[in-house]
């Protein structure tokens, strides 16, 4: 009889163990993939003679009800490894001061890298956000488009010097 409840209850307590990694995960995912406002105050800006970008696509488009940004490029800051790094695209409207981080993913972009040449790994500059939006997650206006920039435990907010309608 020990058996069995012993085996019942390993049984459960996996069960349970499973559903809690699940929903952690969910959260977590969840809680990356929002838009978020900040303060832009909060944060330096980039010297822009350091500073190369180029951005590779700037799209908003709307199917039906439903209205999608498109959003990629590269950005490197001279002389500093790219590796490890973490980028957010910022949208920063100039009449209101309201900024927005997007999710945004880090691309691999082995080209910056050999465009550059000079012996520092820009392997991981590239970056991308795709994103259903509506009215509620920021209003209509255009956009000053910034990059949020974490790498070697410096976060720097790096003007494109692009915009975007909404």
């Amino acid at each position: 009889m020990e058996k069995i409840h012993s085996r019942r209850f390993i049984v459960g307590f996996l069960i349970v163990a499973v559903c809690v990694i699940l929903f952690l995960s969910a959260f977590m995912s969840w809680h990356e993939m929002r838009i978020k406002r900040i303060d832009i105050r909060d944060y330096g800006f980039t010297a822009p003679s350091i500073v190369y970008s180029n951005m590779d696509e700037i799209k908003t488009e709307s199917v039906a009800d439903e209205h999608i940004l498109s959003l990629s490029g590269w950005c490197v800051i001279k002389k500093f490894q790219t590796c490890p790094i973490e980028m957010h695209v910022v949208l920063h409207d100039p009449k209101s001061d309201e900024a927005y981080v997007l999710p945004t993913t880090v691309v691999k972009r082995h080209d910056v890298t050999e465009f550059f040449s000079d012996a520092v790994n820009y392997d991981y500059s590239g970056f991308k956000t795709k994103l259903s939006y509506d009215s509620s997650d920021f209003p209509g206006g255009i956009y000053n488009i910034y990059l949020l920039y974490k790498v070697e435990e410096q976060t720097v907010l790096v003007d494109l010097q692009r915009v975007v309608a909404i």
